[in-house]
């Protein structure tokens, strides 16, 4: 299990599709999270995840997560 550093949530590393790593929370949102929702894919793979951005309108029956930016109270501290 991995921990955000700042506010100690729990969290899942993924690779978006231009192969940078982002945290995502690690519980599922549910389908009617409106938007900054994320599927994933690969999830075998040993670079981890792969987070394709997406809404329930798009791919529905899905599970969603959302970037750990959108929640963390201390998002801004990380930011480049």
């Amino acid at each position: 299990m991995t921990t955000c550093r700042s506010c100690g949530a729990e969290i899942l590393w993924v690779r978006t599709e231009k192969e940078r790593r982002m945290p995502l929370d690690r519980q599922p949102v549910d389908d009617s999270t409106p938007g900054g929702t994320f599927v994933l894919r690969d999830t075998g793979s040993p670079e981890g995840p792969l987070a394709i951005s997406a809404t329930p309108a798009q791919l529905p029956g899905e599970v969603y997560y959302v970037s750990h930016f959108a929640t963390c109270p201390h998002a801004a501290e990380h930011r480049r």
